[in-house]
């Protein structure tokens, strides 16, 4: 993980008027998926920073509810155990 550029955190692209409890799971969803990413060597890629740009940008745009989420999650822990 050192050395290669941080990508930037999402908050200030989530929604304006979601739920605080929305916000603060999706930032979760992001660190979770962000920390899978590293360990798939994903982000040590020169345009994996642009495309984790892409990937926030896209999923803060939705108008997700929590079940959507703890869904994503479930994706990505999934992900994580079949590889």
């Amino acid at each position: 993980m050192s050395g290669s550029p941080q990508p930037r955190r999402p908050a200030e692209s989530l929604r304006r008027g979601a739920a605080a409890g929305i916000k603060e799971e999706l930032l979760n969803f992001f660190e979770h998926l962000e920390e899978e990413l590293y360990g798939t060597d994903f982000c040590a890629i020169a345009r994996a920073v642009p495309a984790w740009s892409a990937i926030c940008a896209a999923l803060s745009a939705c108008a997700m509810h929590e079940q959507e989420l703890r869904t994503l999650h479930g994706v990505v822990t999934g992900l994580r155990r079949s590889a």
